[in-house]
């Protein structure tokens, strides 16, 4: 859409925390149709290791629904080509369980979750919402090892997983 920038201009969009990314802003909620109330944190950091995400509340499925982003960025395609692997250590997990070292970025998304108070926030506001959690790709499989490592933690989730298929 030209001139999604300039709309900042017109409409004044804010996420906590979120200065300086006014404009990622705005496109995420173009994209997405959420309003101010329903979008309740936002991370664009994006190093290797580090990747992207937000929470917001789906009325329409009752959830808190945690997207993280797929592979976009140089730094998303280096923490992809990782080849090692590490030892997840969670309670409830089999002792040697071993993971891709890039999709253990959700680590990363748990200290921002909890560092935000994203859903404690959320689920304070709604309380008998679920959980959701979901990605693309990279996203996908953090979003499957986030689930492992919340599920001690939240009543209830759904862990929903995209997958993009070549022709």
């Amino acid at each position: 859409m030209d001139g999604l920038c300039s709309c900042i201009q017109i409409f004044h969009w804010h996420v906590p925390n979120m200065e300086g990314y006014e404009c990622h802003t705005a496109a995420l909620k173009h994209v997405t149709g959420l309003s101010d109330e329903d979008l309740i944190f936002v991370s664009f950091h994006n190093r290797v290791y580090e990747i992207p995400f937000y929470v917001a509340i789906d009325h329409q499925t009752c959830s808190v629904v945690v997207s993280i982003r797929g592979t976009l960025s140089l730094s998303d395609t280096l923490t992809d080509l990782t080849a090692d692997c590490d030892k997840l250590f969670t309670e409830g997990c089999p002792q040697g369980l071993f993971c891709h070292r890039g999709m253990l970025s959700c680590i990363f998304v748990k200290n921002k979750l909890e560092e935000s108070h994203a859903l404690s926030d959320a689920f304070a506001l709604h309380q008998s919402y679920s959980l959701a959690i979901t990605g693309h790709s990279l996203g996908g499989g953090t979003a499957a090892l986030l689930a492992v490592l919340l599920r001690l933690s939240i009543r209830t989730f759904v862990v929903i997983l995209l997958v993009h298929l070549e022709d």
